[in-house]
């Protein structure tokens, strides 16, 4: 289930990194690889990682390493947006 917290958590592990895939945020976000491959791709969508390039992963887009703020913003905006759809769970009852 994506979040803006696991978004937040996703985004400050790869802009560390430097690069960003699902193995490193399943290990370091501590999810599984279900969620940290729906992780990635709302990143791409945010643009704040690019598409694949060797076995480094996925780079950072348009941000450099230190540019977490910049990058949670990006993440934001896309939520805003629309390209980023945060699941929301169903509460039961009334």
């Amino acid at each position: 289930m994506l979040s803006r917290d696991l978004l937040v958590d996703a985004v400050t592990v790869c802009v560390r990194a430097g690069h960003g895939g699902k193995v490193l945020i399943q290990r370091r976000v501590r999810v599984g690889f279900a969620t940290a491959s729906q992780l990635q791709f709302a990143l791409e969508d945010a643009r704040v990682l690019g598409p694949l390039s060797d076995r480094q992963g996925r780079p950072l887009a348009r941000f450099g390493t230190g540019e977490t703020a910049a990058a949670i913003a990006a993440v934001d905006e896309a939520i805003a947006d629309g390209r980023i759809v945060l699941d929301v769970p169903v509460r039961s009852g009334p």
